[in-house]
Order: C-alpha cells, then structure tokens, then sequence
C-alpha cells in the first residue's frame, strides 16, 4: 500500500524532465534521422510545454514543420503519415534505448498532443517501500522476500498471461508459428521486390521494351531512401507470374512490384500493379500508353519509371500509407518484448 500512496502523490514529471528526456530521444542512435521525425516532436512537446497544445492541428503542424503553404487541406497525408512514423519510433526506442528512462512521452492516436508520464513510477519510491516496517518496539521487523514482492509478481504474472494470449490471437498465423523465418527480420523500413514484367505483344520490340523497363525500375526506385529494393539478382531468379505467398515466405519482402507490356502497332502499354504480400490484395494498379513514334526507347521507359516511382515510393506515396496503416498489426510482435523489459526495470 505504501508504494501505491506513494506514487499517487508524486507530481507529474516537470518541464526541464520532460526537456531532458526529449533531447535524450532525438539524439538516440535508436531514433531515426531520416525525414523530419526530430523536428516534428520537438515542436508539439516545446508547445504542449507552452500551454498551447489546443493549437496542436494537422494544420499547423503541416505550416510549420512541413512548409506546406496556407492552401493545406486533409487530402495531403503528410501530417498523418509522419505521426505514424513517429509513433512507431518512438515505440521502438522505448523497447530498445529507452527501457529505464524515467519519463515516456507518448502521442496517442487520434491527435497530435504528447503525454509525459513517469515511465517506471513504481521504482522511484523502492527503497523507501522495501524498507522492512517498524514494530511497536522501535525495532524493524523481519519480513521475507516473497511478502514483500508476492503482490507485485501476482500483478506482473497477470500482466504476461494476458499480453501473451492477445499476441496469439492478433498476430498472423506464420508469425505465431515461427513456420516463416524470415519474416521474422521486420526490417525498419518497408521492403519492396520488382518481379520480372511480362511481355505480353508479340515479337521482338516488345521484348526489349520489357526488359528495359524492369531494368529502368531497378534502378530508379532504389534512390528512394524511404524504402529498401531487392536488387536485380534477386529479381531475376523469379518469374514474371510469381506466386506473392512464395514472396513473403521466401524473401521476406512487404510490397511486390509485378506487371506486363503489349505492343500493338506504335502503341504501347505498360500494366503496373503493387501488391501486398501479406495477403495478396492490390494497392495499386495504372496503365501507361505511349506512342511509340513520340520518343524512342530509352526515354519512354524512363518516363514510365519516373511515373511509377513517384506514385508508388516517395515519402507520402502508396508504400509510405500503406505501411502506416499496417503498423498496428505488426506493432503485437514487439508489445511482450517491452513487458519484459517493464518487469525487468519496474519488479
């Protein structure tokens, strides 16, 4: 009971904490420096500390740390897509760097308002409640040890039992079974796989535009630093038609890059589609028709490259969304990792 009034009437965590643990994330090796995470908790923590959290908006945010201008609207995805990003590294820090910090900051989902709570409250006070009492004699009293951290160990225990059963029902079957190994590796950025396109025309010309263009997407969309490219000796081992099951299970790849060219006449189409390997479904798909008397080889499929790139890989694109929006399901894998380390640093 001690420990419990003690923690209760401790003050919540004052602004040169809430300071020092800020700069003590954003200067982890563990946080990335990619993009503008630092920049974007750095501000809504100093305005939060300011008294302004009210004004913590996506429109706001987008103004000033992103530089959009007044004409900012809800379809830009900016602000929702580095929120995310945000909280999984935050997250990730906290299982890694930040296991015995003394304060978490946290942004729950739905807003842009941080919260600064005392990340183990119940070390703080140990010494003093694992003192043994004092009898009516003035003299202390023996207690053992398990009197002392049965009722702690009960509550942990009841903890684990829980999170372990919600990871079970949650997580995907290979990764509860450990059938998959390598999608086990979750990597910290998302992995995409460029499969051989088909050629769909008839004779040698739409051949060499088939090729070409894997070749020119095999080189473009790795320059996007916001997501990793299986390289083309992996590429080439597979089939333009191959299976996406076979994908995940064999490379561990998030995203697949499939499609096919036909060639009629001075007419050509490229069918580009982005697939998700987790379960198959379509992301995204477009169609790119060129005149084949308009430009000559090279330049028709840079163009189709640069065009699919730009929708499919940069930082608010198609890979970018998806991935945030499949975190939460991926996010099970790391929850009894961080009770552990909870247990550890708080028991």
């Amino acid at each position: 009971m001690q420990d419990l009034n003690a923690v209760g009437t401790r003050q919540p965590p004052n602004a040169d904490e809430i300071r020092a643990q800020l700069e003590r994330i954003v200067t982890s090796p563990e946080f990335p420096t990619v993009g503008r995470g630092a920049a974007f908790l750095t501000y809504i923590v100093e305005e939060a500390l300011a008294g302004r959290a009210s004004r913590l908006k996506g429109y706001s945010i987008a103004l000033e740390i992103f530089r959009r201008d007044e004409h900012f609207s809800q379809d830009d995805p900016v602000v929702r897509i580095e929120a995310g990003r945000l909280r999984r590294a935050i997250e990730r820090y906290y299982l890694v760097a930040g296991q015995t910090d003394p304060i978490r900051i946290d942004i729950p989902k739905g807003g842009y308002v941080p919260v600064f709570t005392w990340h183990c409250p119940g070390a703080v006070h140990r010494e003093t409640s694992d003192k043994a009492p004092i009898s009516p004699s003035g003299s202390p009293t023996k207690v053992s040890w398990w009197s002392r951290k049965a009722p702690r160990l009960a509550v942990l225990a009841g903890l684990a039992v829980f999170v372990t059963f919600a990871t079970y029902w949650t997580l995907p079957y290979d990764a509860v079974t450990g059938v998959n190994q390598t999608s086990k590796l979750q990597p910290d950025k998302p992995t995409l796989l460029i499969a051989p396109f088909a050629n769909l025309g008839d004779g040698p010309q739409a051949h060499l535009y088939t090729i070409g263009l894997t070749e020119e997407l095999l080189t473009t969309l790795p320059r996007f630093k916001e997501i990793k490219v299986f390289g083309r000796e992996t590429s080439r081992t597979l089939l333009p038609e191959v299976d996406v099951a076979d994908v995940r299970e064999r490379f561990g790849a998030g995203y697949l890059l499939a499609g096919g060219v036909r060639v009629a006449g001075d007419r050509m189409r490229a069918s580009v589609r982005l697939v998700d390997t987790r379960d198959g479904a379509i992301l995204w798909s477009q169609n790119y028709d060129h005149d084949l008397r308009s430009g000559d080889l090279f330049t028709i499929q840079t163009d189709v490259a640069n065009r699919v790139a730009a929708s499919v890989a940069q930082p608010y694109g198609i890979i970018a969304q998806a991935d945030v929006a499949r975190a939460p399901r991926t996010i099970w894998a790391h929850i009894n990792a961080r009770w552990i380390s909870t247990i550890t640093a708080c028991s």
